[in-house]
Parts: structure tokens; C-alpha cells; sequence
């Protein structure tokens, strides 16, 4: 957080992270599973780092 002459700016970062090739055998398959941990982390409140694990991944949701 940091004063501006308008007043307090508060700043949240959420992280999805997945690791290649550990979790994946593509480097787009990587950041597809990047980008679903991403999600995971703003459904968990925000402000998170989430590393991909195998359970988030559904063929028929993405």
C-alpha cells in the first residue's frame, strides 16, 4: 500500500504457478496449467500463490 495526493492505493498479487516439465510436456501445456492455478489463487481470497496440482485439471472445464 502507498499514499498518493488522492489518498491509500492497496495492491493484491495472485500467482498461479506450474512447472515445466515437471508438471507438464509443453511449454503451453505449462502455461495453461499456470493459468489455472492463477484462477484457483483469486477463487481463494486473493493476495496467494497457487502451484498447479493434477486435482484442479478437468477436460471438461477448460
Amino acid at each position: 500500500e502507498f499514499k498518493t495526493p488522492r489518498g491509500i492505493v492497496r495492491r493484491t498479487i495472485s500467482i498461479g504457478v506450474s512447472e515445466f516439465p515437471g508438471d507438464s510436456s509443453s511449454i503451453w501445456e505449462a502455461i495453461k496449467f499456470a493459468d489455472i492455478a492463477l484462477y484457483k489463487a483469486k477463487e481463494g481470497g486473493r493476495n496467494r500463490v497457487v502451484k498447479f496440482i493434477r486435482e484442479f485439471w478437468t477436460e471438461e472445464e477448460y
